[in-house]
């Protein structure tokens, strides 16, 4: 496992694809924070469909950089299908990790430089845990969403893209577009469930367990079946 990490890491700096996305995720953090009048939860709710955007673009680019050439002797080196493929997802959540550590740490660190862009009793241990959670949850579930709907899956790159866009925009809006067009629900349930998890702390002062209970065990089970998805396909498609 550690020899595919290593590979999957060689692979991604090998390429500088993921620049872009991480300085554009940089970016909404220094703008968004500029204004010193956010507030924790809100902010991580926030920070959470960014990051589930984000990381769904950079698990997309990541499937991109694979050449079938390499990935052959690799496969046949490592001689385990589930293996391989769950190196990809295990290297993918690292990065989704500290993207999702920066997410939680940025605004406490904004904090401490000026002074306290949130008051210091707003804040407690409860809601770092449990807005890193979120984050987490959030990216993985971007991240495997990214990795499914890859171009050799779709059989061609334009179209995996308007279906990921898609997808995308339909997870960020769920709720709203389902209390809006109750039609919807036909399709959106298929979606991530990026905006049951945000949607369910929207108006909190400070994260409560008992509240996001649901929406985390809904949201781990999804990340469960995308998984299965994704490796089922590979096994399927192989190169």
């Amino acid at each position: 496992m550690i020899a595919l990490l290593k590979y999957n890491y060689k692979i991604y700096m090998k390429y500088n694809k993921f620049m872009i996305p991480v300085i554009f995720y940089l970016l909404f953090q220094l703008i968004y924070y500029s204004t010193g009048s956010e507030k924790f939860v809100p902010s991580i709710i926030v920070c959470a469909s960014v990051v589930f955007c984000i990381m769904t673009w950079m698990g997309f680019s990541y499937c991109e950089l694979q050449d079938w050439r390499t990935e052959q002797i690799v496969f046949l080196k490592t001689n385990n299908r589930n293996l391989y493929w769950i190196s990809k997802i295990i290297f993918m959540s690292i990065i989704e990790s500290i993207i999702s550590l920066v997410g939680v740490l940025w605004p406490l660190i904004i904090s401490c430089i000026n002074n306290g862009v949130f008051s210091n009793d707003e804040i407690n241990i409860n809601d770092i845990v449990l807005g890193f959670l979120i984050l987490v949850l959030s990216a993985l579930m971007g991240t495997l969403l990214g990795m499914i709907f890859q171009g050799k899956v779709l059989g061609n790159r334009n179209r995996a893209i308007l279906v990921l866009f898609l997808s995308v925009i339909m997870s960020v809006v769920k709720i709203p577009m389902a209390n809006e067009y109750p039609i919807t629900k036909i399709i959106t349930w298929l979606v991530p469930p990026i905006n049951n998890l945000t949607n369910s702390c929207m108006n909190m002062a400070n994260f409560s367990l008992s509240i996001l209970v649901i929406p985390i065990i809904y949201s781990m089970l999804y990340i469960f079946v995308e998984v299965m998805v994704y490796v089922g396909l590979m096994k399927k498609i192989l190169f």
